[in-house]
């Protein structure tokens, strides 16, 4: 039964006409999520290396740095259900800035994000910006 334990019936204490239990089936094998994803640098296409649903913060800062070449400054990483990324898991990274084709660039592109081999039911990987960078500060005073 794959690890989930079936429900145990007996029918003792059933009163009534054709009262009965009959046994526990399991009725559908639940898909947990599995496989991978890449991360795509929407202004220059490069494409990152395959992440495993499940990869660390610490991995997924090297994949970002290395891959799309985009300085990454933090990641932290957070489950649905505490250390069960098979129920889905949150990647929330802070970059340090974007080395942009026409030099030093605050804000990081929006990655677009390429799921076609992560697996479960519903599975989908997607990528937001909730704040855009700041300019450095200038002027007098």
């Amino acid at each position: 039964s794959g690890g989930i334990q079936l429900l145990i019936t007996n029918g003792t204490g059933l009163i009534g006409n054709g009262a009965s239990v009959s046994a526990s089936q399991l009725e559908r094998v639940p898909q947990m999520l599995n496989g991978s994803f890449a991360l795509v640098n929407p202004l220059t296409m490069e494409r990152s290396r395959e992440i495993h649903y499940d990869a660390s913060a610490s991995l997924m800062k090297s994949v970002i740095q290395n891959d799309l070449k985009i300085r990454v400054h933090y990641v932290r990483v957070s489950d649905k259900v505490s250390n069960m990324p098979s129920l889905g898991r949150t990647w929330t990274v802070t970059f340090s800035g974007y080395e942009g084709p026409f030099g030093p660039d605050i804000n990081v592109p929006n990655l677009l994000v390429s799921d076609e081999y992560l697996v479960g039911c519903g599975s989908v990987a997607w990528s937001h910006v909730s704040s855009e960078g700041r300019g450095p500060l200038s002027g007098q005073f």
